[in-house]
């Protein structure tokens, strides 16, 4: 499983790493506040905007191919950022980044569907968001060190090395290259019998993807982008409710790290029970318990509190390590596998978007306390939602193409 698991934490931790200096270097070239959250956000819009051109992408070439293109767009990304002299150039340079670590995701998540059987996918996929976990507490304090030593341009050129040397990785494992092999070996076939079919020798189209499976897309991607904008809301309002208590911002660095430790300690609870009882005991738990996590937070008033709505949020999103990932490899089709994923997944990471703009939008016409409870309460109906219209699990498939 090290052609899996390296190759996620050297990602992992070149992400952590431009976290950690991206909003210094930014403010270094002159940006002022609203756009270094512009320039922070745009790695996140461009990984949603790749996922639809990813999909064939992976399909055409193979997953090894797709993941080896994508950290080397990374590379480039991160030397050109190593390079900006303004906020424009570091835009333009962040973009890129965006769209390597877009397409990684997108073809990793397609190798990761093929590599094991279903009955133990949930907890390999759970594993796999347990080492991003972890990956994003190291990037960011590998980051942190390299730029008080060194300066944020080395600092950006210190990810190029993770990344060259997560396309090594992949590049020499025999386990990637088989797959890669047995994707390709089913690719030709498969044009092949729709050439004897008469139909296009190209992989079944996005628009005809979208046609076959837009219901269950829609049914199941909306859970999904609720869940990511649980997620990024929590690393949003999470600081700012420790803020607002006049916190200092060394404790304001500890909740946000004790929420993240129990997130990435009990990872694998998830996994073992999506195997165990089936996707919908963790889907459940995971939207309830994160909405009762943000009507804690909305309440807390000093740190004691605050504490307990970190750890809340900790135990509640330990119960979906690894769960979106399990239900995109579930439910791809066989014949359309990576692009079904790439359209999934455009839907999946909208929340990535919608959840901040809704956070900001609901704090500046409402309180912080009712932007909680709104929060609290999508993570009860999205609850619900999973009940009722996320399919069972032997409607999924056994794997894709």
């Amino acid at each position: 499983m090290d052609s899996v698991h390296i190759p996620n934490l050297l990602q992992g931790i070149t992400t952590g790493m431009r976290s950690a200096f991206m909003p210094l270097f930014s403010k270094e070239l002159g940006a002022d506040d609203a756009m270094i959250g512009i320039i922070v956000h745009l790695p996140a819009l461009q990984e949603m905007l790749v996922n639809i051109p990813a999909g064939p992408y992976t399909s055409t070439f193979g997953p090894r191919t797709g993941m080896n293109s994508g950290m080397l767009v990374v590379a480039a990304g991160a030397i050109m950022t190593a390079l900006c002299w303004n906020a424009l150039t570091l835009s333009v340079a962040n973009f890129t980044v965006g769209g390597g670590m877009g397409l990684f995701v997108l073809a990793r998540h397609v190798m990761l569907a093929r590599i094991v059987d279903k009955d133990q996918r949930g907890r390999l996929m759970s594993m796999v968001g347990g080492g991003e976990r972890w990956a994003s507490s190291i990037g960011p304090l590998f980051g942190g060190i390299l730029v008080e030593m060194a300066g944020t341009r080395w600092c950006s050129f210190a990810t190029v090395p993770a990344a060259i040397a997560c396309v090594y990785v992949m590049s020499n494992s025999s386990r990637i290259h088989q797959l890669e092999a047995e994707h390709n070996e089913q690719f030709l076939a498969r044009r092949t019998n729709e050439e004897k079919d008469k139909l296009n020798s190209a992989p079944i189209s996005l628009t005809e993807v979208v046609h076959r499976h837009g219901g269950l897309i829609f049914r199941v991607g909306t859970y999904a982008m609720n869940i990511i904008q649980l997620r990024t809301c929590r690393k949003l309002l999470l600081p700012l409710a420790a803020m607002s208590a006049g916190l200092r911002p060394s404790v304001v660095g500890l909740m946000l790290s004790l929420s993240f430790a129990v997130d990435a300690t009990l990872f694998f609870l998830g996994g073992m029970i999506m195997d165990k009882f089936g996707r919908k005991y963790s889907a459940i738990p995971t939207s309830v318990n994160l909405g009762f996590a943000f009507f804690l937070l909305g309440q807390a008033q000093g740190m004691w509190s605050l504490a307990a709505a970190s750890i809340a949020f900790g135990l509640a999103d330990s119960l979906g390590a690894g769960l979106l990932l399990t239900l995109n490899a579930d439910y791809a089709p066989k014949d359309a596998g990576p692009e079904f994923i790439g359209v999934f997944r455009t839907v999946q990471d909208s929340g990535q978007l919608f959840g901040p703009l809704l956070a900001s939008w609901l704090m500046l016409a409402t309180s912080f306390q009712t932007t909680c409870f709104v929060f609290g309460t999508l993570g009860l109906l999205n609850a619900i939602w999973a009940l009722f219209l996320i399919p069972a699990d032997d409607e999924s498939t056994d794997t894709i193409q």
